[in-house]
């Protein structure tokens, strides 16, 4: 049996800029249904993101985001995953330099970010899993 699809719906969420399209299914595994997590398209996203101490950023709202890089040689992607550190936590470091990564990454018109380094990143996809927000950007290739 097909896996059960219905159209987004987008949600208004509390603050400032956000909105959401949630999707919810169900498969069926031959007689047994098993749940889909609840998936959120996030369709609005932070206007600027500074680095606040190693392997910290915050947004314009005060929330916390922690960068995962990937360099496969070919492309570089970051995973910023929000999540709330109190001040003075220490986090792990990227496994990228520090010297490496931006300090600074604000949002420009056609969904980029622009880095302090004069570097413009994709969003590849911004998202939020039971509850979880994550943003994957990508390093676009220079001129």
């Amino acid at each position: 049996m097909p896996l059960e699809t219905r159209p987004p719906v987008c949600l208004s969420i509390p603050g400032p800029k956000r909105r959401e399209a949630r999707t919810r299914g169900s498969v069926d595994l031959g007689g047994a249904m098993a749940q889909v997590p609840s998936a959120m398209a996030i369709l609005s996203h932070p206007e600027r993101l500074s680095i606040r101490g190693p392997s910290v950023y915050e947004d314009q709202d005060g929330r916390t985001w922690l960068p995962l890089v990937t360099d496969t040689g070919r492309l570089l992607r970051v995973l910023l995953r929000q999540e709330d550190i109190a001040p003075g936590h220490i986090v792990l470091a990227s496994p990228l330099p520090a010297a490496s990564m931006p300090w600074v990454w604000e949002l420009h018109p056609g969904g980029r970010y622009l880095d302090s380094m004069g570097q413009i990143w994709g969003i590849v996809s911004h998202v939020g899993v039971d509850g979880v927000e994550e943003m994957v950007l990508e390093l676009m290739p220079g001129p």
